[in-house]
């Protein structure tokens, strides 16, 4: 993106801004815009703000908890709103991709309540060798912790023709 067209682009955004407010999907837009811009403080203040417009919304949670987490390595608040993202009135269900962002949250803060979680919510999701890659990892984080219940519990949770696998 050249100056002159990052200018207008920014200018675009905020007027779709003054057009729906509140829209949380254009405040990620925004974000991710300021990311690839490298502005990360204005990039965050979106993400802030999509999660403040509505504070029941998992997937602005997760957003902002994986930014601290992983841009500022913020390990106190980063893993609590990543876990939030999944607790709140309308979680957000993550995919393959998130999915390692909130079990490390999870591992992170030692909160067995949110594995739990995520052995049930998300041990069915597929059967693809990604989903069998991050399953096994999972499983020896969770044995390497020393949390043989819950690793007993994710192997009964596993599709049948992944257990083997893992």
């Amino acid at each position: 993106l050249y100056p002159a067209d990052a200018q207008i682009a920014s200018d675009l955004y905020q007027r779709a801004v003054l057009t729906s407010p509140r829209r949380q999907q254009l405040f990620f837009a925004l974000a991710d815009f300021h990311y690839r811009q490298n502005n990360p403080d204005e990039a965050m203040k979106y993400e802030r703000k999509a999660m403040e417009e509505d504070p029941e919304l998992g997937q602005a949670h997760l957003a902002y908890g994986i930014s601290l987490l992983f841009r500022l390595k913020d390990q106190v608040n980063g893993p609590k709103e990543i876990l939030l993202s999944q607790t709140v009135s309308f979680p957000y269900m993550v995919g393959l991709r998130e999915l390692p962002a909130v079990s490390e949250a999870a591992f992170l803060v030692k909160d067995k309540e949110a594995l739990k979680l995520i052995i049930d919510r998300y041990s069915k999701l597929g059967t693809t060798a990604e989903y069998v890659r991050f399953y096994g990892d999972f499983a020896r984080r969770l044995e390497a912790a020393g949390y043989q219940d819950l690793l007993e519990e994710f192997y009964r949770a596993l599709p049948v023709e992944t257990v083997s696998q893992v």
